[in-house]
């Protein structure tokens, strides 16, 4: 069963692809919807929002330095109020999951419409894929193939 923010992961796939990712988007999606891979996101215990607030230069976004203070202002505000995450991607072997790829340095969800979750699911089924699969597609228990 999905939990929300795969079901948000894959509304934001299908909506954000281009024409040229239609078919990894639609492989993409079909492997979280039948359990292949996943993605979640937790807190980030390196970084905090003052961090974030700090790689932006606010100035080189507007020419006011008092317009820049308040986007800074709005974005520690969000960023205290959302979170600051880390999205990591999994995939199933068989007997449980194990993490593929991790990146870090997100407000809340933002991951799932930065560019980088394509990547990072691409990652996760390329590992999946590696396994030993049946005829179907689905990775085969590692200790029943041994027996």
């Amino acid at each position: 069963m999905l939990n929300n923010l795969n079901k948000k992961l894959i509304a934001q796939l299908k909506k954000d692809a281009k024409p040229s990712d239609a078919e990894i988007v639609a492989t993409l999606v079909e492997a979280v919807t039948l359990g292949k891979i996943k993605m979640s996101v937790r807190e980030d215990r390196f970084r905090s929002a003052k961090d974030l607030a700090d790689d932006i230069e606010f100035s080189s976004i507007t020419e006011s330095s008092a317009e820049a203070k308040q986007l800074r202002t709005s974005f520690m505000r969000r960023a205290n109020r959302e979170g600051v995450t880390i999205a990591s991607t999994e995939y199933w072997t068989g007997r449980e999951w194990e993490e593929a790829d991790v990146t870090g340095g997100f407000i809340g969800n933002d991951v799932l419409s930065s560019g980088y979750e394509i990547q990072m699911l691409e990652e996760a089924l390329s590992l999946y894929n590696n396994q030993k699969l049946d005829e179907n597609g689905f990775v085969v228990d590692p200790f029943l193939a041994a027996a």
